[in-house]
């Protein structure tokens, strides 16, 4: 039997079982930007979200057996890094709260992270299926992400996704059950009037939660002729259209693409200053972003790639505000 043609090799392997990296150990270097080195565990992947820009899917495997791969998976590598305050689950391309709470991983990891000394799990997620969150005895130790992004592009690449509305209001209902909240303005896609779309959210943000931290993530990881073919051109900003095509030869290949350095940073100094009128002390930083950048900007975040709490880093413990020092896994020292 052969596949249509056409048929993406990623989605025969999900057809065929294959999916979720179970425990990883992420080491990435400058050219991911300046994410910290850390060890994270995936148990699903692809979810029913359906985000354009997601090469996971909507076919989603999803690996059982949950009780024996904390076991043999979670606490050892819990124990083997005590540096490392907070582990990301299921972040890869994939959405824990759509599988809850028939899944039962939520259940199972905020009462085994409750029980360790001073470390947490994180969830990252588009959802605000949070019932089943809302009555767990997880003490503090799981940490709600959301990725928040402008009504449009929500509406238009994020089609099965809630509404960012309904991520705040989730969030929220999280806050008040004692749930550390963060959140990413991620992806940031400049449509037109992006500027109002993104002074309303930020408006309702602080009018709703008080977020422990706010990064900020341009849409990234494609080059310029996969976004339009994901969202029609015309309703992106021009000037942001015009910078994008003609940095597409320089942009080919680099991960930050497809917009330029020149146009990421404009819409991160906005976003900034907008942030700043409502918060003059919550923890900024950039999402995957390249160490020039951080440069330009640090002055107005006020911060820099040694000391930054970044939303799902794995020094990021609930309530920390500033690092004092980068700490590596074991592996590496």
């Amino acid at each position: 039997a052969e596949c249509p043609a056409g048929t993406p090799s990623s989605l025969v392997a999900q057809l065929l079982g294959h999916g979720g990296r179970g425990l990883a150990r992420e080491q990435w270097t400058s050219g991911r930007g300046v994410c910290r080195a850390r060890v994270q565990f995936d148990t699903l992947y692809g979810c029913p979200h359906g985000c354009a820009y997601c090469a996971g899917g909507q076919v989603a495997v999803v690996n059982v057996n949950l009780e024996e791969f904390i076991e043999r998976e979670v606490a050892p590598a819990a124990t083997a890094e005590p540096w490392q305050k907070v582990f990301m689950l299921n972040s890869s391309l994939s959405d824990t709260l759509c599988f809850e709470p028939e899944y039962g991983l939520a259940e199972l990891l905020a009462s085994w992270f409750a029980g360790t000394a001073d470390q947490a799990w994180l969830i990252h997620t588009k959802s605000a299926n949070v019932d089943a969150l809302l009555d767990l005895d997880h003490r503090g130790r799981t940490v709600m992400l959301w990725s928040l992004t402008g009504a449009s592009a929500a509406r238009l690449i994020e089609p099965a996704t809630a509404s960012p509305t309904a991520r705040i209001e989730a969030a929220r209902r999280c806050q008040a059950a004692g749930y550390p909240v963060r959140f990413k303005l991620k992806p940031i896609v400049p449509v037109r009037g992006w500027r109002d779309e993104y002074r309303e959210l930020i408006a309702r943000l602080f009018a709703t939660v008080r977020p422990e931290s706010v990064g900020m993530f341009m849409l990234a990881w494609m080059e310029a002729a996969e976004l339009e073919s994901i969202l029609d051109p015309d309703l992106l900003d021009p000037d942001f259209l015009a910078a994008m095509r003609q940095a597409t030869p320089a942009m080919a290949g680099i991960n930050t693409g497809p917009f330029p350095p020149a146009a990421r940073a404009e819409v991160y100094r906005y976003l900034i200053h907008d942030v700043r009128r409502h918060d003059q002390q919550v923890p900024l930083f950039l999402c995957t972003e390249t160490l020039e950048l951080w440069r330009e900007l640090g002055s107005l975040l006020g911060t820099d790639p040694a000391h930054y709490v970044c939303g799902c880093g794995p020094q990021s413990a609930p309530g920390l505000t500033r690092l004092d020092r980068v700490l590596v896994p074991t592996e590496l020292r």
